[in-house]
């Protein structure tokens, strides 16, 4: 089954456990939000597959991580998915998948390229090291807000709502104290994995 039609089941399984009293505008936000969450775990499960490394030095990129904006990463995540081995992503289909113009997602892009997590060569887009590796790090952050807030009563619809809420909010300090707090977990309540923080290391 491809990803739309996941996504249409997904929304079948919403509709169907939904009151018949709820208005089609509730019903079309809590779906909006589902999709929002669905996109984002495969987002998030396509930046961490094929990665068995998470470097021990990273904390300059989790310095830079604090300094970009949700749109930023939202971008970093876009390049991810659409370049190849071979190739970057173009510009055109980020631009489309930002659902802006060519000469704004430029404008985006050359922003990345000045901070050092991307690299532009014959109008294609690749990540640097650094540009995965603050994916990387954006990745625990979700996930160990999600592990939060399921052990706090969530259910699984909300967990991931809910993190979106506060992942880019908390500090590279903060997340590795509730990590800890928290017994790091080694997956999330989806079942994806997370990378270890650097308490987990030291204890090893």
């Amino acid at each position: 089954m491809g990803r739309k039609g996941e996504e249409a089941q997904g929304l079948d399984h919403l509709k169907a456990k939904l009151p018949l009293s709820v208005s089609l505008r509730s019903f079309r936000m809590r779906a909006n939000s589902h999709l929002a969450c669905y996109r984002l775990r495969v987002r998030l499960r396509l930046i961490i597959r094929g990665q068995h490394i998470y470097l021990s030095n990273l904390h300059p990129t989790m310095e830079l991580l604090e300094k970009l904006t949700r749109r930023q990463v939202e971008t970093l995540m876009i390049i991810k998915e659409k370049e190849a081995p071979d190739r970057g992503a173009s510009l055109r289909a980020i631009a489309s998948s930002l659902k802006i113009t060519p000469p704004s997602a430029l404008g985006h892009l050359t922003v990345l390229e000045e901070m050092g997590l991307v690299i532009r060569h014959r109008g294609k887009t690749r990540l640097t090291p650094n540009g995965l590796n603050a994916l990387i790090e954006y990745q625990r952050h979700h996930h160990i807000a999600e592990t939060l807030f399921s052990r706090m009563g969530f259910s699984p619809d909300e967990i991931c709502a809910a993190a979106h809420e506060v992942d880019f909010a908390l500090s590279h300090k903060t997340i590795e104290q509730l990590c800890k707090a928290a017994g790091h977990p080694e997956k999330c309540p989806h079942g994806e994995p997370i990378p270890p923080c650097s308490g987990k290391k030291s204890e090893n």
